[in-house]
């Protein structure tokens, strides 16, 4: 019996006290049988309590492991401005290679020795973006998409591992593959500046397959539809410029301009 039906057990009690009842109405003309049921259910609601205490031990442990390795990922690296800021309180990693190095097998230890809990399909993303950040693009897509598998839908993590399949897609040189991640990522959003990220992401590909008029809106739709996504719309304006640089604007610019 999984945990889960255990705990259902727990929270509709109907059916125990129905069984309980069986028990006593059969057994009410032999002491005996009384005692050795009553024995019965008592074993039954101490494996229960136990069961329980042990899960939550158990929950608990891998969060404080998940937690734990995550600290390898706020440590710097050498000569960042990062590690000029932390000072002396957090030691730097020599090279972004053992920084990412070290956090992989951090987090693989963890799925290993807590395996089927919570924090190791957490994990799977931090590990998926580890391998991504160490080239080990193969690695990385899988992971993103075990933790999605398992991912709420309301999972902070959820958009950010649809958004990681999509930079894998990307340095593969997938590009069509890659803007189908960031398309999907606007759409399962529900918040602007996510949909801003899309959108921009999907300006980027477009510039890659060379619609670069088509690129050209897209940013142009950034800067004007998100206008609260400050940093987005700098990046998507930075875009506008190099794009114009090549005599290529959105087309409403481009008439303007043709206008003058």
């Amino acid at each position: 019996m999984s945990y889960k039906q255990k705990r259902k057990e727990i929270r509709e009690p109907d059916q125990f006290m129905k069984a309980s009842a069986e028990y006593w109405a059969l057994a009410s003309a032999n002491k005996k049988l009384i005692v050795s049921v009553a024995a019965g259910l008592l074993a039954l609601a101490l494996v229960i309590i136990v069961f329980s205490n042990v899960s939550k031990a158990k929950t608990q442990a891998s969060g404080e492991a998940l937690l734990d390795a995550l600290t390898l990922a706020e440590r710097p690296i050498q000569g960042t401005p990062q590690a000029l800021l932390s000072g002396a309180d957090l030691p730097a990693f020599a090279t972004a290679q053992d920084k990412y190095t070290a956090l992989a097998d951090g987090l693989t230890k963890l799925r290993v020795e807590h395996e089927g809990t919570r924090a190791a399909s957490v994990a799977a993303y931090y590990l998926a973006d580890a391998q991504m950040k160490l080239g080990k693009h193969d690695e990385a897509d899988a992971l993103y998409e075990e933790f999605l598998r398992g991912a709420r839908a309301d999972s902070p993590l959820r958009l950010m591992a649809i958004e990681g399949r999509g930079y894998v897609a990307e340095k593969r040189g997938n590009t069509d593959g890659a803007l189908a991640f960031f398309e999907q990522l606007g759409r399962d959003s529900q918040d602007d500046t996510w949909k801003a990220k899309a959108a921009y992401h999907r300006g980027r590909m477009l510039v890659l397959k060379g619609q670069k008029a088509e690129a050209a809106e897209a940013f142009d739709r950034v800067a004007k539809d998100f206008t609260k996504a400050t940093a987005i719309v700098l990046l998507a304006q930075d875009r506008l410029a190099l794009l114009a640089a090549e005599g290529v604007r959105p087309p409403a610019a481009a008439a303007a301009q043709a206008a003058l």
